[in-house]
């Protein structure tokens, strides 16, 4: 490395130093100042390659656990489903017993009173002072 180009580095990691400042950097405290920004700058990296790696799998347990929780909504509605398509059969087989409970409570109603008309017949035959003779 030229003395220039040490320059510029040195200029460029400590901020604007007047020429005349650099020039009295000595090389062996510009090797001492480089260590120490490369021991930083590894430090550093090391640091945001541990960050990464835990953010990595926070995020895949993330990813599983919102597959999980995908695959038991998909059940769940699965069976919300279900259970709709049964409580509309029972609706429908409700409503059906009821048609039929009506129709059998009004053919109820009309037989007894053909019933009844008929008894009503009977005793009108025989009149108020009992059976009528033959």
């Amino acid at each position: 490395m030229t003395i220039a180009t040490r320059n510029r580095h040195v200029a460029a990691l400590i901020g604007h130093i007047g020429a005349a400042k650099l020039a009295l950097v000595r090389d062996d405290e510009f090797k001492t100042f480089m260590e120490q920004i490369t021991l930083r700058h590894e430090r550093a990296t090391n640091q945001t390659e541990r960050w990464l790696r835990i953010a990595d799998k926070r995020t895949d347990d993330m990813v599983q656990r919102t597959d999980q929780m995908a695959r038991r909504t998909d059940e769940m509605v699965r069976r919300t489903d279900d259970m709709i398509r049964r409580t509309d059969l029972l609706i429908e087989e409700s409503r059906d017993f009821r048609e039929e409970m009506r129709e059998f409570r009004e053919e109820f109603k009309e037989e007894s009173r053909a019933q009844r008309a008929a008894l009503f017949q009977v005793l009108d035959r025989l009149g108020p002072g009992g059976a009528q003779p033959a």
